[in-house]
C-alpha cells in the first residue's frame, strides 16, 4: 500500500468515527438532561458526568479510536478542573479521585506519539494545574499519593516535551529552569524509598505494586529530564543512562511476573502502566540484552494501558530494532547516523492488522562517522503476525 492509498484509506473511514463520536455525545447530552431533572445536588450531576466521560474514553482507547478518546478527554478535562477548582462549594465526595484519573488519562494520552491528535489545553487541563500551577518537585512527599503526584506531574511534563508536540514550549521552559531541581527530587525521593523499604516498612500487596510502578516510571523520567537539555550529543546521550534502563527493565519483569499466575485474559488499565516505560527503554536503549528482555517482556504479557497495547507496541518496536542494528552484531555498538531520533505509528482504522510506521533517522554526526541522514521521515506499512 502506497503513502496515496493510505491516506485515501484513513479519510474514507473519519465518517465511521464522527458517527459514534456523535452517538457519544447524544448520550452525555441525554445523561445531563436526566440528571437535571432529578432530586440531587449540581455535585452529583457532575460526578455523574464525569465518570460518564471517563467511561467514554475507556471505550474509545479499547476500540483504538484515538480521535474519540482525544475528544472526550478534553470535554471531559475541562469539566473536570471547572467543578475542582472553579468552585468552592462543591461535595468533595470523589472529587480527589476523579482528579487523579483524568491526571492518570492526560498522562497516557500526551505520552501517545501521533501527530494531529485532539491536544487539552492548559486552561482545561487538570494535570496541567497539578505539574505547573503548584509544582510537584517543590512539595514534600509524605505519602503514596505524593509520590504519585510527583511522578504523573514530571510525566506528563516530560511527554509534552517532544518536538514533534507543537504545544512543547511550557515543558522545556521548566525543564531549562527547574531541571537540577528535578533530578535533585527524583533521586532524594529513591534514597527514602530504599532506606524505607530497607528498614522492614510493612506493605499491602496493592500498596508494594504502586510503589514499584511509581519507581518505574521514576528511572524513565530521570532519564528524560536528564537527557532532554542534551539535543546536540544526538542518540549517543542515552548511553550513558544503561544502568537506569536495565533497573527499569528489572522492576518491570518483576512487577509482570508477580501477577502473570492470576491472570489468563488481557488487562486494560488507563493508569500509569508498563507500555510506555518499556518502549522508551527499547526504543533509546541500544543496549543488545537490555532491549531485547524488553520486547519479550512486551510479547509475552497481553496487555493494553489507555491507547497502548502490548503487541502493537512490539511490532513497531522490533522493526526499529532490525532497521537500526541492520549489518550489526550483538556486540557491535550502533553508530549515531543509524539510530533512529524520532519516530510515532497508528494502527489503521478498522484493520487492526496493519500499522504504520513513520520513522527519522539521527542528524547528528559522531567523530569519524560518515553520516548519510537527513531531515526525511520514512513510512512503512507493518503486519501483524
Amino acid at each position: 500500500m502506497n503513502n496515496t492509498g493510505v491516506s485515501q484509506y484513513l479519510v474514507e473511514q473519519n465518517h465511521r468515527y464522527s458517527f459514534s463520536l456523535r452517538q457519544c455525545n447524544k448520550a452525555i447530552s441525554c445523561l445531563l438532561t436526566n440528571l437535571a431533572s432529578a432530586k440531587s445536588s449540581h455535585g452529583s450531576h457532575m460526578l455523574a458526568t464525569l465518570v460518564t466521560c471517563v467511561l467514554f474514553v475507556s471505550f474509545a482507547f479499547l476500540q483504538g479510536d484515538t480521535q474519540t478518546a482525544g475528544r472526550h478527554l478534553r470535554y471531559g478535562a475541562k469539566l473536570c478542573r471547572e467543578w475542582q477548582f472553579g468552585h468552592s462549594k462543591i461535595e468533595p465526595f470523589g472529587g480527589s479521585a476523579l482528579t487523579a484519573v483524568f491526571s492518570h488519562l492526560e498522562l497516557n494520552w500526551s505520552s501517545v506519539i501521533e501527530p494531529d491528535l485532539t491536544i487539552v489545553q492548559p486552561e482545561d487541563s487538570v494535570i496541567h494545574c497539578l505539574a505547573i500551577g503548584s509544582p510537584a518537585w517543590c512539595r514534600p512527599i509524605h505519602s503514596l499519593e505524593e509520590a504519585c503526584n510527583l511522578l504523573v506531574g514530571l510525566g506528563w511534563l516530560v511527554c509534552e516535551n517532544n518536538p514533534q508536540k507543537p504545544n512543547k514550549a511550557a515543558a522545556n521552559k521548566i525543564f531549562e529552569k527547574h531541571q537540577d531541581a528535578i533530578l535533585r527530587k527524583l533521586q532524594s525521593w529513591k534514597t527514602e524509598l530504599d532506606y524505607s523499604l530497607g528498614h522492614g516498612v510493612v506493605l499491602s500487596t496493592a500498596s508494594r505494586d504502586t510503589l514499584a510502578i511509581l519507581e518505574l516510571w521514576s528511572e524513565v523520567i530521570y532519564i528524560r529530564v536528564a537527557t532532554d537539555s542534551r539535543s546536540g550529543e544526538g542518540e549517543t546521550k542515552f548511553d550513558y543512562f544503561r544502568s537506569n534502563f536495565q533497573r527499569a527493565v528489572h522492576i518491570a519483569t518483576a512487577l509482570l511476573a508477580t501477577h502473570a499466575g492470576q491472570i489468563s485474559t488481557p488487562i486494560f488499565s488507563v493508569g500509569m502502566g508498563i507500555i510506555p516505560p518499556l518502549f522508551l527503554c527499547t526504543f533509546r536503549c541500544r543496549d543488545w540484552h537490555i532491549r531485547r528482555k524488553a520486547l519479550l517482556l512486551l510479547r509475552k504479557y497481553r496487555r493494553q494501558e489507555g491507547i497502548w497495547t502490548s503487541h502493537g507496541t512490539a511490532l513497531v518496536l522490533e522493526r526499529l530494532v532490525d532497521i537500526e542494528s541492520e549489518g550489526l552484531t550483538p556486540t557491535d555498538v550502533v553508530p549515531e547516523y543509524m539510530r533512529i531520533n524520532a519516530m510515532h505509528f497508528n494502527v489503521l482504522p478498522d484493520d487492526d492488522l496493519y500499522t504504520q510506521l513513520w520513522y527519522r533517522r539521527s542528524q547528528c554526526r559522531s567523530l569519524n562517522e560518515s553520516y548519510t541522514g537527513c531531515n526525511i521521515w520514512e513510512t512503512e506499512i507493518l503486519r501483524s503476525r
